[in-house]
């Protein structure tokens, strides 16, 4: 199960999948996560006001949201632009960066050495 972020629109929350299938529709229609991964790392702002729409919208719309685009667009607006921006690039931090799904929690018990 992959990774999600969080993400409210109209009063709903929606946890959005750091899956391949969001990757590549991003990929498709926003611009490689990697690449942007990449420019952040170098710490430019490799996204714009579009850009951070539709990487929510995408991420939403694989958690069961059924907004339109603009209605998306129209939320990112109430909840702050700078916030959204925030949401978008933990979206792609995950994707990029993967990870467990869920915390990993030790078993508590000492380990014994073999031999």
């Amino acid at each position: 199960m992959p990774k999600t972020v969080k993400m409210k629109l109209a009063g709903a929350t929606y946890d959005m999948p750091a899956s391949y299938k969001v990757a590549r529709e991003i990929s498709q229609e926003v611009g490689d996560p990697l690449k942007m991964a990449m420019a952040a790392e170098r710490g430019d702002i490799p996204f714009g006001f579009d850009d951070v729409v539709g990487i929510i919208y995408i991420g939403c719309k694989a958690a069961g949201c059924g907004l339109s685009r603009d209605d998306v667009g129209d939320e990112v607006m109430e909840a702050g632009f700078t916030k959204s921006l925030e949401t978008a690039a933990e979206l792609i931090g995950f994707i990029v960066a993967g990870g467990p799904a869920k915390p990993v929690k030790a078993s508590g018990g000492k380990k014994s050495k073999a031999g």
